[in-house]
């Protein structure tokens, strides 16, 4: 179930037009990449997504345990609902607790987590901390995860030489279980 979810995830996340508006991480992941998840979710309500609340207060209603079941008003970035997901969805390493930005499972138990960044490209080149970070951010994530889903979108130009090592990259990233994409924002 969780499968066809992601791969119609990742195609859209390559395909559909970035707004031109985006300006952040957050814009990058509440005016593209989430609402795409939760259009998504309209085919495939067997899915439970998970969101950070990014400062919102509003919570499900008549509770969280309800409305995942329908019953109810589900809230996208109810802060309940993402802290009772951190239990089964974060990551411990070396005494630090790593979170995802978008997470789910479906009724089997099957588990994905989706990390997204937004970096500003200088000079041709992208900023590496962040980038390496990104990256060990996935690869941490498929200590519990059955999919990982890395999006980092990028503002400015690339120069793109050494591009086998970028190919060689997301190869062997793929076999971890992660998939990974950069676009760019006009």
């Amino acid at each position: 179930m969780i499968y066809v979810f992601l791969k119609q995830l990742i195609d859209h996340l390559n395909q559909e037009k970035i707004p031109t508006h985006i300006q952040n991480e957050s814009d990058f992941e509440h005016h593209f990449v989430i609402p795409i998840a939760l259009r998504l979710l309209e085919y495939h309500p067997e899915i439970s997504l998970y969101s950070h609340p990014w400062n919102n207060k509003v919570t499900c209603t008549p509770d969280c345990k309800s409305a995942l079941k329908g019953n109810g008003n589900r809230v996208t970035g109810c802060p309940k609902c993402w802290k009772e997901s951190e239990k089964w969805s974060s990551i411990y390493v070396f005494g630090i607790k790593n979170t995802f930005d978008l997470v789910g499972r479906d009724p089997s138990g099957k588990t994905f987590a989706v990390e997204i960044k937004l970096v500003k490209a200088r000079n041709g080149r992208m900023p590496k901390e962040v980038i390496q970070r990104f990256i060990g951010q996935c690869v941490l994530a498929t200590l519990k995860h059955q999919s990982v889903i890395g999006i980092c979108g990028y503002l400015g130009d690339l120069n793109l030489t050494q591009e086998q090592h970028t190919i060689d990259a997301e190869h062997w990233l793929n076999k971890l279980g992660i998939s990974i994409m950069f676009r760019r924002i006009m």
